[in-house]
Order: structure tokens, then sequence, then C-alpha cells
């Protein structure tokens, strides 16, 4: 029986995608181990650089670049400077691309509790953001979206905003600041990670009254 070349294209582009898949997956997790993620330089530069060098048919591949630059498109996040506002509520984390952030570590101590407050957030909306930053791992869709590992489990990012009780104010986050703080070294303010680490346990009876001390006309939060 012949066989018709779409059938033949089809089984091809299979194969195809089945090696993409295989190689992007074990480099979008890679990032995800305690060396990569302490090391002071940037991995995530490094291992681009390393793809496009020793695997040049997989960087060009234009489904790969095209749906990269189609999903920070649709749902980037919306920019905001940190620390901006006049009132009682700050934003912090809302990194978008051409706009410049602050670089550095932060301690493991930060990182705990800032996991215990995205797995347990005060606001979410019914779509998705994505990051624009950069080429990583949540840029593209397909291979680890919205995914973010911690201590063997895995939580959902990009559909939920934080909400910590600082000094006087209050900080605002959306859930893709762990994101930011891992692949590209975002380092947030003093301030707000002061505030994290004094943060009352997320959903606690004395987490909604520093709220309520704060920001007593957000009944809607409480």
């Amino acid at each position: 029986m012949a066989t018709s070349c779409s059938s033949v294209d089809q089984g091809r582009r299979r194969d195809s995608e089945a090696e993409v898949n295989a190689k992007v997956w074990p480099i979008s997790q890679l990032l995800q181990h305690r060396h990569y993620i302490n090391n002071p330089d940037s991995w995530c530069d490094r291992l681009i650089s390393i793809v496009r060098r020793r695997l040049p048919s997989l960087w060009s591949a234009t489904r790969i670049e095209d749906l990269a630059l189609r999903t920070s498109k649709q749902v980037a996040m919306t920019y905001k400077a940190d620390l901006t506002g006049t009132g009682p509520i700050r934003p912090v984390g809302y990194l978008a691309r051409k706009h410049p952030f602050t670089k550095g570590r932060t301690s493991w101590a930060f990182i705990d509790c800032l996991v215990a407050l995205v797995k347990q957030p005060l606001l979410g909306s019914l779509g998705y953001h994505n990051c624009d930053l950069a080429w990583c791992g949540l840029t593209i869709g397909r291979f680890g979206a919205t995914k973010f590992l911690h201590k063997g489990r895995v939580i959902s990012l990009g559909h939920t905003e934080i909400v910590v009780p600082g000094d006087g104010v209050v900080y605002q986050a959306p859930s893709l600041i762990l994101h930011y703080i891992r692949w590209h070294r975002y380092l947030p303010p003093p301030c707000f990670i002061q505030a994290v680490l004094n943060c009352p346990e997320p959903g606690s009876q004395e987490y909604f009254a520093a709220l309520k001390r704060i920001v007593p006309e957000r009944a809607d939060w409480l």
C-alpha cells in the first residue's frame, strides 16, 4: 500500500518534536537544581549560550521561538515599578521586558517564607501571566510553564498574587516573583524581604489582623 507524502511528513514532524522535547525538558529541569540557584553567575544566560552553540538546530527551530514570543506577548506581566504609589498598597515584583530591575542573591529563609505565601495566595485571576524577560523555562508554556519546584513540590505560578503586611504599608506581589528570583536573579527591595521574613503565618488570624490594621477598607481581602 502506498504511503502519502503528507503522512510521511507528519511522522517526521512527530519524530522531530520528540527529539526536541527530549532535549529541552532536561534543560528546563536543570536550572531547578540547588547548585545553579546558588551560583552568583547567571546560569540561565550560560545555558542559553550552550544551547545556541551546541544545538543550533534546536535553538533555530521556528516552532520554539515563535511559541515563546507568542506566549510572552499574550500573557506578559503588566509592569509596575517597585514600591510606587502614594497609598498603603505598594507593588513589588511586577517585572517586564525593557524595564531594568535590581539583581542579587536572597536567603533560603526568605524563599521559604515567600513560598508559604504563594501557596496560600490572597488574590487570584481567571488567566495566567507569563515571563517575558528572556528565554527561560517559563517562557515556553509547553515545557513546564507556570511551575516552580521547591523542596520536591511543584507550585503553580502566574495566576495568583500575594499580600504581605509591612511597616505601615501592604506589599502586593505576583506569584511569578518566585520565578523572577530564581531564574533571573531579581532582588526585591529590602523592606519587602524583611516584611516577608516577619510575616505571620499566611491564612492565620494574626495575618489577617495585620492586614486589617493597615488597610481596613479592603474588606474583600479579609
